[in-house]
């Protein structure tokens, strides 16, 4: 049984070219992307910013403003999602 690409699954070294799973599957070490030997992207805070801010936004355009200035508001949309980075910075450490 193989798993299907995309898949995760815990594997343990038995040998320099094969894997085992829990349930005893054996994989070939070509046959397996090990996430050690993934590159992964930094993460664009700034980029994540913009998205969160934006959303923000739009999602609070259903709720009433009442007479709020939407130069300030906007600002506000901002300070949230730096708020909410620098809360998914401390649970990344």
């Amino acid at each position: 049984m193989y798993a299907v690409k995309g898949d995760l699954i815990e594997v343990k070294k038995v040998s320099e070219t094969e894997y085992a799973d829990k349930d005893g599957n054996t994989y070939d070490k070509n046959e397996l992307v090990l996430l050690e030997e993934m590159e992964t992207e930094p993460v664009d805070w700034e980029q994540r910013r913009y998205e969160i801010a934006k959303d923000i936004m739009a999602a609070s355009f259903y709720l009433p403003m009442d007479g709020a200035n939407i130069i300030s508001y906007a600002h506000n949309c901002v300070q949230w999602a730096d708020a909410l980075i620098e809360e998914l910075k401390k649970t990344r450490k």
